[in-house]
């Protein structure tokens, strides 16, 4: 099955390339990539707790990568995943807390929701810029990352810190137990959310397959002229897109809070580059709903094999991220070679 040129012996090559040049840095290190990859398989999938943590590092990963890839299909180079991720992760956390009295359920929807809006808002705001003002939404996006980053650093350290606990670190107050999303295997960090990153990606493709919106966004990425002289409300269709795509990305941010830290942590979303990730499976998967499931995985247990990786042999974690940059650069090779396809 092919879906904007995307083919699955395509991604299988991208990710044997980008292995056999961390092969290649493994020997440069004086070591055995054979011994680095059992390593990197062990410490990723080698055992329950392992594959437990994988898929708990996987879930934001997914939901914000089809969040990306959503406006992507679309034509929008929506690269402001991250600040819709971290503004969606603060709203959860902050409306969780402060509605703490309600009734668990009420309490828990309207965290979830709020997250997503906070996130759908933040990317309305280049949507609106790019439809009225002509301002380029790949820049308006990047740009407000920072600000959403430095807006959530400044409310958690000030307005919103949490002073019970005597911590250093800025952030927001616990959310309360209702809130937090179940163990579904024990002793391990899975939780509830491998559920909603499950189901995001069957209800992004009904979504498109299925909608009328769906088919005015295909068209709208296939060709914006085409779709608007067939009758496609472009600025409309922007619009909305973008709000979907911020909203998965909110929805990421809400599902790391209460499955993982359970308040905002300041710079729990930028440094373990999470919405970037979520991008680099999207693309890996040609920004497939379902392939981005698998994608996101396989990026995710990456990142849990790194450590276990750097203890076993001679090669430092950061192999992990050569492995992801390339893939991302073959990927983005494919695409740049198949738009001039079709443009001839």
């Amino acid at each position: 099955m092919r879906d904007r040129g995307f083919a699955v012996g395509e991604a299988l090559l991208a990710v044997a390339i980008a292995l056999a040049v961390g092969a290649l840095f493994v020997l440069i290190a004086d070591d055995s990539p054979a011994t680095a990859y059992e390593a990197l398989w062990t410490s990723s999938v080698g055992s329950t707790n392992a594959l437990a943590q994988s898929m708990t590092t996987a879930i934001p990963i997914i939901v914000v990568g089809l969040g990306m890839g959503l406006a992507f299909r679309v034509g929008l180079f929506n690269l402001g995943g991250e600040g819709q991720m971290i503004l969606g992760a603060l709203t959860t956390a902050v409306v969780g807390h402060a509605l703490a009295s309600l009734p668990g359920a009420i309490t828990f929807v309207l965290a979830v929701v709020s997250g997503c809006l906070a996130g759908a808002a933040w990317a309305v705001l280049p949507a609106l810029w790019e439809v009225f003002l002509r301002v380029p939404l790949v820049v308006t996006t990047l740009l407000l990352n920072y600000v959403g980053a430095l807006l959530a650093t400044y409310l958690a350290a000030y307005p919103l810190r949490d002073e019970s606990g005597g911590s250093t670190l800025a952030q927001t107050a616990e959310i309360p137990s209702a809130l937090q999303l179940p163990i579904i295997v024990p002793n391990t960090p899975l939780h509830a959310g491998l559920f909603a990153a499950v189901l995001a990606p069957l209800g992004v493709l009904w979504l498109l397959q299925r909608t009328s919106l769906g088919y005015a966004m295909r068209m709208t990425g296939l060709n914006r002229d085409f779709a608007e002289t067939g009758g496609v409300p472009m600025k409309r269709t922007i619009v909305t897109t973008m709000a979907l795509s911020g909203a998965l990305c909110g929805l990421a941010g809400a599902l790391l809070v209460m499955g993982q830290t359970y308040r905002y942590l300041d710079d729990s979303i930028v440094s373990p580059q999470t919405a970037w990730s979520g991008l680099a499976a999207s693309m890996l998967a040609g920004f497939h709903p379902l392939f981005t499931f698998v994608s996101g995985f396989f990026l995710a247990a990456l990142q849990t094999g790194g450590s276990g990786l750097q203890l076993a042999t001679n090669v430092p974690l950061q192999l992990v991220n050569v492995i992801q940059a390339v893939i991302i650069a073959m990927v983005a090779v494919r695409l740049w070679l198949g738009r001039r396809v079709l443009r001839r």
